[in-house]
This record gives C-alpha cells, sequence and structure tokens, in this order.
C-alpha cells in the first residue's frame, strides 16, 4: 500500500480552495475580496518552558476562516520536538507530528493591532516518538498593516501523554510567527 504524504495533501488542499479564492468578487474596503480578507493564515514556531527534563519546540501552520468579523476556526498542523537533558554527552529527543483544530476569537483590534485569544486541541499522528493530544490556550497580539501581520504569543500546554516512559507536559510557552 501507497504511502499519502504531507505535500501531496497540501497540494491538493491548494487545488481545491483555488476556485473559492477565485470565485470571491466581491471587493472590500482592502482591495483584496472579502473572501481573502475572511481568511487566517500562519506560520510560525513555538517553544515551552521544562518539565520532568523535557523542551518542547514546534514548527506549525495555521489556516481558518473567519465566519463573524471577531471569530475564527482554524486548522493545525506542526511538528512538536521534546528536546531532553544530557545524558552520556548526548541529548535525547523526540519527533511528534500535531493535526488538530481551534476557535479563536479577536478581543480588539485597530490601527494594525489586534489582541486574539484562542484555543486548541491537537493529536499526534502516525508513528510519534511521543503520542499524545496536545491542548492550547493563549493570547496572541498580532502586529502589522498592508495585509501581513507579526504574531507573539503566550499561553499555556497541556500534552496528555499515552507513551510509555514520558509522562505529561504542562508548561508556558511563547510563539512568533508571521501570517495574514
Amino acid at each position: 500500500m501507497k504511502r499519502f504524504s504531507f505535500t501531496k495533501l497540501t497540494v491538493a488542499c491548494a487545488f481545491l480552495f483555488a476556485p473559492l479564492a477565485a470565485s470571491a468578487q466581491t471587493v472590500s474596503g482592502t482591495g483584496r475580496s472579502a473572501f481573502v480578507d475572511k481568511l487566517v493564515l500562519e506560520l510560525g514556531v513555538g517553544a515551552g518552558t521544562s518539565h520532568d527534563d523535557v523542551r518542547p519546540m514546534e514548527l506549525f501552520a495555521n489556516a481558518g476562516y473567519r465566519f463573524i468579523p471577531r471569530m475564527y476556526v482554524f486548522a493545525h498542523a506542526g511538528g512538536m520536538f521534546g528536546l531532553g537533558e544530557k545524558t552520556g554527552g548526548t541529548r535525547a529527543y523526540t519527533r511528534t507530528p500535531l493535526l488538530g483544530g481551534g476557535l479563536g476569537y479577536t478581543l480588539c483590534s485597530g490601527d494594525g493591532v489586534a489582541l486574539d485569544v484562542r484555543g486548541s486541541a491537537a493529536s499526534s499522528l502516525g508513528k510519534a516518538d511521543w503520542k499524545g493530544v496536545a491542548y492550547d490556550a493563549g493570547l496572541f497580539l498580532r502586529v502589522g498593516s498592508c495585509g501581513y501581520k507579526f504574531n507573539i504569543g503566550l499561553g499555556y500546554r497541556h500534552f496528555n501523554s499515552r507513551s510509555a516512559g514520558i509522562g505529561n507536559y504542562n508548561g508556558l510557552y511563547a510563539t512568533l510567527g508571521i501570517g495574514l
């Protein structure tokens, strides 16, 4: 049986959603289509505090849609790395691909700055070294204009571990990203 790669899935989704973007004819006040103004896209990196000798780091992408002006739903895909303490001169690490989703709400916005609160849940996929479910809640500051925004976030993460020998993770995390 052939494996379906993440790259093929991304390309397939791009072809599926391209007609939706092309068919959005209504132009908003920003000069872009109303559909594009409602998209929430973000690429970022995050890191968490150390807990039980594990320091998690994550590369992630979020893609979502604002169904009302202040609230949006998003899909979350990422790769989490858990860096362990040195034992015998080497560091142990775990790799965990994550896939999930979440809900965000814009608390306040104006003059190129917005403050969002988000909650999300994501589960490990495939042959992950650290199997489990990640639950996140945090505040995110979006700064920028001309469509692109820098995102800075602080939050709390609980990772409910299902791997033998690796306990649950609870800790603060910070993220940096860029998005629409």
